[in-house]
């Protein structure tokens, strides 16, 4: 059918957008585009739109859509499987590719498994800590009684997130902590708190007993012992929840760096509460992510999945 997109569906953790090459093809009104497909009743079904275009800085452009037609700076997951996408296109040749952002142009490394699976690795960058208080005594309010937050903190990781530990002190627990939050009130009402300044996404998590041996993440990583792994839910600006956030993973890493208490987080304490986190899992409803501290770098680590191809 004449004036037809072509497109694939592409996941990281559960996080799927629709990609459209715009390499050979133009898209008139992505705002549009982006809310047609990303109903998942009505359209495709994603959390929404990421337009791939040349750069003249870059292998491509990621131009980033959420699901009710706000544009977005940068996206983890989206970002590797824009890589894998790139890593296709480039005949299964370029593992090493450079993808530009309206965040900056971030680096990407795929590493193929068999046919269908890739482990693609980003450098999200540094990132950073901002000084703004958040409320916490008002989020007190959407917690079940008994869950209280630990610490929350403003993290900037090309985009905003609000991370937010919570703790159960409850005797007898009939859920685990995070799947007894309302994350439609506490994603909402972080998302547009006016003292941020912005909309933010926003991350509720909670620590997971440090591990005493290896977690096997994947083919070619692992959660060694003595770094965090933490659960963790998602609400994303524009998006609303979703099954996990990669820019997200890492502004969990970065917010528990600075908040969490060493020896809190180490197994062993004592002589080890000097060293610095290295590592962090976060487990996702969608699925496992990894980040680690490469020379102050935060690298996001993840399956990158074709769902399926199709036209719109």
């Amino acid at each position: 059918m004449e004036g037809q997109i072509s497109f694939v569906k592409m996941e990281g953790a559960g996080n799927d957008y629709v990609y459209v090459d715009c390499f050979d093809q133009y898209v008139k009104n992505p705002q549009l585009l982006a809310r047609k497909v990303s109903s998942r009743h009505f359209g495709v079904g994603s959390d929404g739109l990421i337009l791939l275009k040349p750069s003249p800085r870059a292998d491509c452009f990621m131009d980033i859509y959420n699901s009710d037609g706000s544009r977005g700076r940068t996206c983890g997951n989206g970002l590797r499987c824009a890589a894998r996408y790139m890593w296709e296109k480039s005949g299964k040749t370029k593992t090493d590719l450079r993808i530009e952002t309206l965040s900056g142009i971030c680096r990407a490394y795929v590493h193929p498994l068999n046919e269908r699976r890739c482990w693609v690795q980003v450098d999200m960058g540094r990132g950073f800590v901002r000084n703004v208080p958040v409320p916490v005594r008002e989020l007190g309010r959407f917690l079940p009684a008994g869950i209280f937050v630990s610490w929350a903190c403003l993290c900037d990781i090309g985009n905003l997130h609000c991370v937010v530990m919570v703790k159960d002190w409850r005797e007898v627990k009939e859920k685990p902590v995070l799947e007894e939050l309302d994350m439609n009130r506490v994603g909402h009402f972080l998302e547009n708190y006016p003292d941020f300044g912005e909309k933010v996404n926003v991350e509720v998590c909670a620590k997971i007993r440090a591990p005493q041996k290896e977690i096997y993440v994947s083919e070619t990583e692992v959660c060694a012992p003595g770094n965090l792994a933490v659960r963790a839910r998602v609400w994303e600006r524009g998006s609303k929840e979703t099954l996990s956030c990669g820019s997200g993973a890492c502004a969990i890493y970065l917010a528990a760096s600075r908040m969490i208490k060493a020896d809190e987080a180490l197994p062993n304490g004592g002589e080890s509460s000097c060293q610095p986190m290295k590592q962090c899992c976060v487990f996702m409803p969608g699925g496992r992510l990894h980040v680690e501290n490469i020379g102050g770098h935060l690298f996001l680590g993840g399956y990158a999945t074709e769902v399926f191809t199709g036209k719109v």
